[in-house]
């Protein structure tokens, strides 16, 4: 069951707001832009509350810059009444007044990690977004290798989801994704894969309870998902449905896809250079019994979803402890790139952002869909 919600504080814009000229828009639209302030990002407050930024002053007149299409998609995305957490990537300062906090600023209530060394490589890009002011940037630098090897971003707070999935309950998780070429091609060097994701319990990102989005090993261009710290793989029979360990024959993507294994008969390659929405469903049954499922689909340029992962039979998702574990919940995520056991340096930087992260107990609509 959902345990309760924990509704992040960001900005948000009404259609009331925007009767400004034409050029104190633009005016003001250059001040943001220059100075990386919070644009139409939009989340919840603790109370479920729409929370409005202050206005801003120019020549005396208090008003808030216009929103774009973008913008207003992602608002009304994140203004549903089921959504549970919502982050813009629009912004890096101090807990409870920015999106990212680093974690040299604030250990306890920080959400930006750095990489192996201790340099930080997370950075808000102002340039490449989906929406708002910014996107979440991560450089993975050439010459450079460890396995955390450009940080990652998962809250302290251990509120990622925004609320407590537990047992018998469902949540859906949406987030922009964009890799840059080098992601596909340093994979000619590079000697592990890289994470995209991972839906867990407080800080555990390796154990029973956790879903990861991982670039498919030996695959450049595939993503696929797996479990129980890389011990299980999110494949299935080929029917489409029925999980089954990677123990050929099987499909290691489903729905609209037949990828099985050896032959790739349809497979999905991901695009780089291009924003993709990520959209997942997980339906958390009973620790330890066959009754859970994962779904996830994607979408790109506007267009309608398309299901590639379809595991709705026979599924289990174990305990961290021993069992029964019935309080285990999942209430964080990682978005990162962490490559486990990477030893070998590429020769080109390479670059993944994020954006428009929302979690909600509803399904949530594609952008501009």
């Amino acid at each position: 069951m959902v345990q309760g919600t924990d509704r992040f504080n960001l900005a948000y814009r009404r259609p009331e707001q925007l009767a400004l000229s034409v050029a104190v828009r633009i005016a003001i639209f250059s001040w943001v832009i220059l100075t990386s302030f919070c644009s139409a990002s939009c989340s919840k407050a603790p109370t479920g509350r729409v929370v409005e930024q202050a206005d801003f002053s120019v020549a005396g007149v208090g008003l808030t810059p216009p929103l774009n299409a973008a913008d207003a998609d992602f608002a009304a995305r994140c203004n549903a009444p089921s959504v549970t957490k919502c982050v813009g990537f629009d912004t890096m300062g101090t807990y409870g007044n920015a999106d990212v906090v680093r974690m040299d600023v604030d250990r306890k209530n920080g959400n930006l990690r750095a990489r192996s060394d201790g340099q930080y490589r997370g950075a808000i890009d102002t340039a490449v977004k989906e929406s708002g002011v910014g996107s979440l940037r991560f450089q993975l630098d050439a010459g450079y290798a460890a396995a955390n090897i450009a940080a990652e971003y998962i809250p302290n707070t251990n509120d990622g989801l925004g609320a407590r999935f537990g047992e018998n309950s469902t949540f859906y998780v949406q987030y922009a994704v964009r890799f840059s070429p080098e992601m596909v091609s340093n994979l000619a060097y590079w000697d592990s894969d890289w994470k995209v994701s991972i839906f867990h319990m407080d800080q555990q990102s390796c154990a029973g309870t956790e879903l990861t989005l991982v670039q498919h090993q030996g695959l450049p261009n595939y993503l696929w998902m797996y479990k129980d710290c890389g011990a299980s793989t999110m494949t299935t029979l080929l029917d489409g449905q029925t999980w089954t360990p990677s123990n050929p024959p099987y499909l290691s993507q489903q729905g609209n896809y037949f990828c099985d294994y050896g032959k790739y008969t349809k497979c999905w390659a991901f695009p780089t250079d291009t924003w993709i929405t990520m959209h997942y469903k997980v339906h958390v049954g009973n620790y330890e019994q066959p009754n859970s499922t994962i779904e996830a689909w994607y979408a790109i340029n506007g267009r309608p979803y398309v299901k590639w992962i379809n595991v709705t039979k026979n599924f289990t998702i174990h305990c961290n402890g021993t069992a029964p574990c019935p309080n285990e919940v999942f209430d964080n995520l990682s978005l990162l790139t962490y490559m486990t056991g990477l030893s070998k340096s590429a020769p080109l930087t390479a670059y993944t952002w994020y954006d428009e992260l929302i979690v909600s107990t509803q399904p949530i609509v594609a952008p501009n869909n």
